[in-house]
């Protein structure tokens, strides 16, 4: 099968594909603290609810190992490939430029066959090109609603990106499509795309 001609999708890869969470805890286990990865109740860890400071895992995210310790969600690479199967799939990922993080990241994308490299901008740009954005992070989607995006916006359900009383005005909730994972987002939009 082809994809379709000129459509292109954005797809995050930490909480999307990649379950970087997983790779810390697994990362800070034999130090001691036990990183509750459904405890986490913001994107940044501001609220305190790890119950050690969140500097240690900021430092964990300074640490290649941590990457290489975090596994693939159940289903995800079979979700990238069908996505594949219809529509160009570009990397939308920020990664720190520390080289060895950065060469585990950019040979990931290779693996995976997506377009682009990783992002070491402080904050990721708004594709205005984009079909729709896969992605877990509440800020980008908002970031993407407010800029003007026309997109269709996919953010994958994680503890950390829930509709609370502290963020329910935020952003235009009507505008995403909450997924239980990267599979039920491809199958979304693909059902769109043959059927919309």
């Amino acid at each position: 099968m082809s994809t379709v001609n000129g459509k292109y999708v954005c797809l995050d890869i930490d909480g999307v594909v990649l379950n970087l969470m997983q790779g810390i805890h697994l990362y800070l286990e034999p130090f001691g603290y036990n990183f509750d990865i459904d405890g986490i109740k913001a994107y940044n860890f501001k609220y305190d609810t790890l119950g050690f400071d969140r500097k240690i895992i900021f430092e964990a995210l300074g640490n290649v190992k941590s990457f290489e310790l975090a596994p693939f969600y159940d289903g995800a690479v079979d979700a990238v490939k069908k996505l594949q199967n219809f529509v160009t799939v570009k990397s939308y990922t920020k990664i720190s430029e520390e080289p060895a993080i950065y060469q585990r990241r950019k040979k990931l994308l290779e693996s995976l066959k997506l377009k682009g490299k990783p992002i070491t901008a402080p904050s990721k740009p708004v594709d205005f090109s984009a079909d729709a954005l896969f992605d877990d992070c509440l800020d980008v989607h908002q970031q993407w609603i407010e800029q003007g995006s026309k997109a269709k916006l996919f953010l994958i359900d994680r503890p950390y990106n829930q509709k609370t009383n502290e963020n329910i005005g935020s952003l235009d909730w009507s505008r995403i499509v909450r997924c239980k994972n990267l599979e039920e987002a491809v199958d979304f939009y693909v059902s769109g795309l043959i059927w919309g």
